[in-house]
């Protein structure tokens, strides 16, 4: 009877000592599993980037896989990277359950290794084009850096990432979010005569308004108007231009300021005018689409869920 109340003594006691030993234990940083990730240093920015990378852990397509490249990565990456199927069994089994034939493909999150809630002035410096106003927002102080963002994508990370991973060069797609998609519609009509150009743009609630709209400047210029090649008509370039309803009215919110801000900025009638000019123009393919009941931060969310798919599945190209 002594033996039995000591053991039942001890096993009362160990819950009490394993929770004191849980407590003094240092807490250990969270990893995202099967993640990579390096920095980088920009001879054009001057700035150092956190690149993350998500990669398939299986034989890499014929031609090499398909990149996604996504800015905001301190905030996207964690949600591609999760869509990201990258195990063989999860595409069997995708295609058991579903019938989707999924392709593997690579994400490439371009961050700057510090919380996401600290990134507005670098952001606001890199993803937005030139214009007259300096600074163009309340928020930061620097803006109109797009173009030297955009060598250091082309001529630095893109070729760093050519080195470490096998990679398909045709099948390179540009993700961006509000000022991210305001610098993904720049690459587009920057680069739209260059070998440099992506095969796919996915600009999600693009900041058409910053500077008095002026990255349609860029619809007028040579770079943009000079006829397409035969090649260029033949492998046309895919560009999304996604938009929350709700970025442009409140209907569930009394916020009178929040809602001039909105009806100022016209994201949405921004975005339907711009769909409006491109419409036709040999050699881009568009997909436009205005996301029901989601507000500027909610479509970003929804875009994420989304991308992984539509960019390793080019099913919208010519044949």
């Amino acid at each position: 009877m002594i033996k039995l109340r000591s053991m039942l003594t001890a096993l009362i006691a160990l819950p009490i000592c394993a929770s004191s030993l849980a407590a003094t234990l240092p807490p250990e940083p969270v990893q995202l599993h099967g993640a990579e990730q390096f920095t980088l240093q920009s001879v054009h920015t001057k700035k150092t980037y956190r690149v993350y990378i998500s990669k398939p852990a299986t034989a890499a397509p014929k031609g090499g896989f398909p990149v996604l490249y996504a800015l905001d990565g301190d905030f996207s990456f964690p949600i591609l990277h999760l869509n990201n199927p990258r195990a063989a069994s999860v595409f069997q089994r995708m295609a058991q359950r579903s019938g989707i034939q999924a392709e593997p493909g690579i994400v490439v999150g371009i961050g700057y290794g510090v919380d996401y809630a600290d990134t507005t002035d670098l952001r606001a410096s890199d993803y937005t084009v030139p214009a007259a106003c300096q600074p163009c927002d309340k928020l930061s102080p620097e803006h109109g850096g797009a173009e030297k963002f955009a060598q250091f994508i082309d001529e630095e990370l893109r070729p760093a990432i050519a080195a470490r991973l096998n990679i398909n060069p045709k099948r390179e797609s540009l993700l961006g979010h509000s000022y991210g998609g305001l610098f993904t519609l720049y690459h587009f009509f920057t680069r739209q005569q260059q070998a440099k150009r992506f095969a796919q743009y996915f600009a999600i609630s693009p900041s058409i308004w910053f500077g008095e709209r002026a990255i349609l400047a860029e619809l007028n210029k040579d770079h943009f108007l000079t006829p397409l090649s035969p090649e260029q008509k033949a492998h046309p370039t895919l560009l999304a231009l996604w938009v929350g309803s709700e970025e442009e009215q409140l209907r569930l919110s009394p916020n009178r300021t929040r809602l001039q801000l909105l009806q100022k900025n016209r994201m949405v009638s921004n975005v339907v005018d711009l769909v409006d000019q491109l419409q036709g123009r040999p050699g881009i393919v568009l997909d436009h689409r205005i996301i029901a009941d989601h507000d500027h931060g909610q479509a970003h969310v929804y875009a994420l869920d989304r991308i992984t798919e539509l960019a390793f599945q080019p099913v919208w190209q010519a044949p």
